[in-house]
């Protein structure tokens, strides 16, 4: 059976509506007022205000204690709790997953960021190339494999001859050459 659908567009919310809110059911409520439910959901939501029918299930000390010791998903179960609840509870506790998917970096795995391929550091470390590539970007280092050209190496274009640009930064006299040639760069004697 379909369910009438009552809306009042655009009207605004009276002091007397907004008093009613979180005292019935929203679906009750949305009916009693000829609004949407999603009308009433929101409007309830953005005033804070919980809802009338909803089962609280309160924290004691014994479950809180649980909470970092055990993985999300196993205290969850053992509680009968949803795991976005167990996880809410342990981030608002500043509680630290006991097992973290990332773990956080060490000095030694981060020494070879900018130096040594992604996908080479990925297989030592045990992480997915996309977190190595992500922890490089985010530590500004550049990707080793990228032979783009950078701004100081295209400023040095017309400073010297080709062979001895390419010597001092890795690149072939042919491939100076050519960059020279993109940006109409020419070499005066």
């Amino acid at each position: 059976m379909r369910t009438k659908r009552y809306t009042r567009k655009f009207e605004a919310w009276t002091a007397k509506e907004d008093r009613m809110l979180g005292r019935i059911p929203d679906a009750e409520l949305a009916r009693k007022l000829k609004r949407t439910l999603a009308a009433v959901e929101q409007r309830r939501s953005k005033r804070g205000i919980p809802k009338a029918d909803a089962q609280r299930h309160y924290w004691d000390r014994e479950q809180e204690a649980l909470l970092g010791k055990l993985p999300d998903e196993e205290i969850a179960r053992g509680l009968g709790r949803s795991l976005f609840s167990v996880k809410v509870r342990r981030n608002r506790l500043g509680i630290p997953h006991p097992a973290p998917k990332n773990p956080p970096w060490s000095k030694k795995e981060e020494r070879g960021l900018g130096r040594i391929p992604d996908a080479e550091i990925a297989r030592r470390t045990g992480r997915s190339r996309e977190g190595v590539r992500r922890r490089r970007l985010r530590l500004g280092l550049l990707d080793p494999l990228d032979k783009s050209w950078t701004k100081q190496e295209d400023r040095m274009l017309v400073k010297a001859p080709d062979a001895i640009i390419g010597r001092r930064i890795g690149r072939s006299a042919g491939a100076v050459k050519a960059r020279r040639n993109l940006w109409r760069i020419w070499l005066l004697p």
